[in-house]
């Protein structure tokens, strides 16, 4: 089984550097110029993509529908969703470190239990995200479209192809970046992708 991992093109929140898990902008400009790009560049995978699903948001649906011909049915799934920041949501660094920072560097030092005032900790996200993967992945040889955004699919390469999930936070996959991962009997393998670490 092929799953080709796509991170949404980028949004006024990334060019800007905000906190965006549930506000739901769309893509700007670049952002879909990215995916346009990434289309061509995925052109031979594409093809072989049997089905697709994505978080619910605006800019991973538009950003499936950007790769995909119109005939490939989408399926949205809420379990994609980017990690919820609470009331930290469409702020930027400087501004937390400013109001909160106490707050701030706990959440950064442990995710896993602390969360955004009103957010979702890592422990969260990782119960959505192994229940999405337990539902799909005996499925036999397909090639499956997967839409998220950088939080989620960096956690499941972190614990799915690393095997260390608390690798995820020194990841870095930029916006319209992807992931061409295989189940073999070895596990999941990375076959190529934009995904890079210090």
């Amino acid at each position: 089984m092929d799953l080709i991992f796509v991170r949404h093109g980028e949004t006024e929140g990334n060019a800007r550097r905000l906190y965006i898990g549930r506000t739901d902008l769309p893509l700007n400009d670049r952002g879909r110029e990215q995916i346009i790009a990434l289309r061509e560049t995925l052109a031979p995978q594409l093809r072989s993509v049997t089905s697709a699903t994505h978080s619910p948001a605006a800019r991973t649906t538009q950003t499936a529908q950007l790769l995909l011909p119109s005939d490939v049915p989408l399926q949205p799934d809420p379990r994609l969703a980017e990690l919820h920041f609470g009331d930290w949501e469409a702020k930027s660094y400087a501004e937390l470190e400013a109001a909160c920072r106490d707050r701030l560097w706990r959440w950064y030092d442990d995710p896993w239990t602390v969360a955004p005032p009103g957010g979702e900790t890592l422990t969260e996200l990782d119960a959505r995200l192994t229940a999405w993967h337990d539902s799909f992945f005996q499925t036999k040889k397909t090639t499956r479209l997967v839409v998220s955004h950088g939080g989620p699919i960096r956690y499941w390469y972190a614990k799915y192809v690393l095997q260390d999930p608390a690798r995820f936070s020194a990841l870095h996959l930029p916006p319209g970046g992807f992931l061409h991962v295989r189940r073999t009997d070895a596990g999941w393998q990375l076959m190529k992708g934009d995904i890079t670490a210090p």
